[in-house]
């Protein structure tokens, strides 16, 4: 089942992102170097919390959980702008724990028929383009995402030894 999250929801929210963003922290730790890593993204390991609380906040009900027996397994964070008829899908997860397959697509196509129903003409989606994104950009596919652009972000050691 899909449906809004509610507050009592946020903690196993934090714990499902946490999960999920291990890898993709873990990568770019190894990509940077520690030092570089700890430098360009101070406490990132805890930093999907307050974002969490802060989306909230703001826009609950632009939360969504997908629930299984009682139990949020994911979530789905998106935004609407009716100023462009634009919907973004943001943050975004399922318990890596949760040994059920389909739990993201049926989150995104919770989210992308909200998008219709709303008026709106596009939806859109950003993703890593290293290799811990790439469960993502499948299932981005799958859920019928089909036109792309690629970005390249740069960084600079500036202590680095020349």
């Amino acid at each position: 089942m899909i449906r809004l999250a509610a507050e009592n929801d946020l903690p196993r929210i934090c714990e499902i992102a946490k999960a999920a963003w291990t890898k993709i922290f873990d990568h770019l730790e190894a990509a940077y170097g520690k030092e570089l890593y700890n430098t360009v993204n101070p406490d990132c390991r805890n930093s999907k919390t307050p974002w969490v609380h802060k989306f909230f906040t703001e826009h609950p009900d632009w939360l969504y959980v997908a629930e299984r027996n009682g139990k949020v397994v994911g979530f789905i964070a998106f935004t609407m702008n009716f100023n462009t008829m634009t919907g973004t899908i943001s943050n975004n997860a399922v318990d890596p724990a949760c040994g059920e397959k389909g739990v993201g697509q049926e989150m995104y196509q919770a989210v992308l028929e909200r998008f219709k129903k709303s008026g709106l003409k596009a939806a859109m989606v950003t993703t890593g383009s290293d290799p811990a994104h790439a469960p993502a950009r499948r299932a981005y596919e799958r859920a019928g995402f089909k036109l792309k652009t690629e970005q390249v972000f740069y960084i600079m050691d500036l202590q680095a030894e020349k």
